[in-house]
């Protein structure tokens, strides 16, 4: 039977089982396929990577063929095309400066309903083709808009970013080093937005004292009911940012939906600093770097917290530490420690303080032997999800030690067909997570939590 002959329904559900790029290839072999290949439901989440480096660029799309810069009507053909099949992210991996405002232009032109932009880690010498065209057009469907490593992003960018994008949601700056205290002034007027990366850019107490509803009154800092906040920022990721003080953690406490804090531990240099991080309420997620996580979680447990969820990275957390977990941590769900003082001793103390694990993250625990598999197997009934990455100690013999029914990743040969899937499954598809990476967002792990 030729697969011309088979029913669209039929073609669409063997088509779902494609990679984007055999998606794309069958759509160069014929109309018809062409037509079945292009059903909007083969396309969701489905990410468009674009060069848009002319000069070098040669398309042939069914009969259509487009070369270099000789023929403009390329990037209009291809814009058609990927709002044709419903397409609506887009990752620019490459752009010509000159012709950075055609882009966009067409970009807003052709694809109207497009809701996720990444514009990262572009070398442009002005951003003034990128401000006319944000100033021109409005991008009212953007949700997350990801300009990371762009040094062209400072408060003009910002404004025009703002003025056109009035429903963002998810905003990611890092490594920006002209995004400071002004803009986060002007982010004030993204009423929606949900999730602010502001990783390794030049804010300082002040702006994070402004997004709070504070106002600088004589030289001192006071709360003002009047005053506008990021009332539904849930997700802030302040981490590397150098000229951020513990002075700052007060004025966080006012943010009324944080639920996900991400820092480090320089930040936290007194008892009273970390205090202030049990009195936000709503947090509920805490992600911290360095090396004092010692006292972070000896001040954590006296203040009776309500995290769910905490991950420690490139800490130094030792025996002496893992015994705060006896109090003060009831709720707490998710645990992920990266340290190479995490001992067998360290766990199994985690085990007896801590049965009500779901998900457990040993990473680059290089201290930990299969004892610890087994203080995990027999201690933790509720445990789900298991991450021993780079553990060299651990063989395939402690893996009789781990129920059948843990998901577990790690990095050993031949322990597990599974072992090696460098993947997050979609929560809402399978309700289960492969902890190989921390997510910022943290919203998926909230949604398995209440599914638990």
């Amino acid at each position: 039977m030729n697969l011309h002959e088979f029913p669209n329904e039929i073609l669409i559900h063997i088509f779902k089982y494609l990679t984007t790029q055999s998606k794309v290839n069958i759509a160069l072999t014929c109309k018809k396929l062409k037509n079945v290949i292009y059903v909007k439901v083969l396309w969701q989440n489905v990410i468009a990577k674009l060069n848009l480096q002319h000069k070098s660029i040669k398309i042939k799309a069914g009969n259509k063929k487009f070369k270099s810069d000789q023929d403009e009507a390329w990037p209009d053909y291809l814009f058609k095309s990927l709002n044709e099949r419903g397409i609506n992210q887009v990752a620019i991996v490459s752009v010509n400066q000159s012709r950075l405002k055609v882009d966009m232009d067409l970009l807003s032109k052709y694809m109207p309903t497009l809701n996720v932009l990444i514009f990262k880690n572009m070398n442009l010498q002005s951003n003034s083709q990128f401000i006319q065209s944000m100033q021109q057009h409005s991008f009212f469907n953007m949700v997350s808009l990801d300009l990371s490593f762009n040094s062209f992003v400072n408060a003009a960018a910002i404004q025009s970013i703002v003025s056109s994008m009035h429903n963002l949601k998810y905003l990611y700056l890092i490594g920006n080093m002209a995004v400071n205290d002004d803009c986060l002034v002007l982010l004030l007027s993204l009423k929606q937005l949900q999730i602010l990366n502001l990783c390794a850019t030049k804010i300082s107490d002040y702006g994070l004292a402004i997004i709070s509803g504070y106002v600088l009154h004589s030289d001192k800092f006071i709360y003002d009911k009047s005053a506008p906040l990021l009332s539904k920022l849930q997700t802030l990721n302040i981490d590397l940012c150098f000229k951020v003080t513990c002075n700052s953690w007060p004025f966080l406490q006012s943010l009324p939906s944080l639920k996900t804090l991400i820092t480090s531990s320089d930040n936290l240099v007194s008892s009273s600093a970390i205090e202030s991080l049990v009195h936000m309420k709503t947090l509920r997620c805490l992600y911290i770097r360095g090396c004092m996580c010692n006292k972070v979680l000896q001040v954590l447990s006296e203040g009776n917290n309500k995290l769910q969820m905490l991950h420690l990275i490139d800490c130094k957390v030792n025996d002496i530490g893992v015994q705060y977990f006896s109090t003060g941590f009831r709720n707490l769900s998710f645990l992920s420690l990266n340290s190479y003082k995490i001992t067998d001793s360290c766990v199994a103390t985690i085990c007896q303080h801590l049965p009500q694990l779901v998900l457990l993250d040993l990473a680059a625990c290089c201290g930990i032997t299969n004892c610890s598999l087994k203080y995990i197997g027999k201690c933790l009934e509720h445990l789900m999800f298991l991450c021993i990455d780079s553990c060299p100690k651990l063989t395939s013999n402690g893996l009789q030690y781990i129920p059948l029914n843990f998901q577990i990743c790690c990095d050993m040969v031949n322990m597990l067909m599974t072992a090696h899937q460098k993947c997050i499954s979609d929560s809402n598809s399978t309700g289960k997570i492969w902890l190989t990476k921390f997510s910022h967002s943290c919203n998926f792990f909230f949604k398995i939590l209440d599914g638990v």
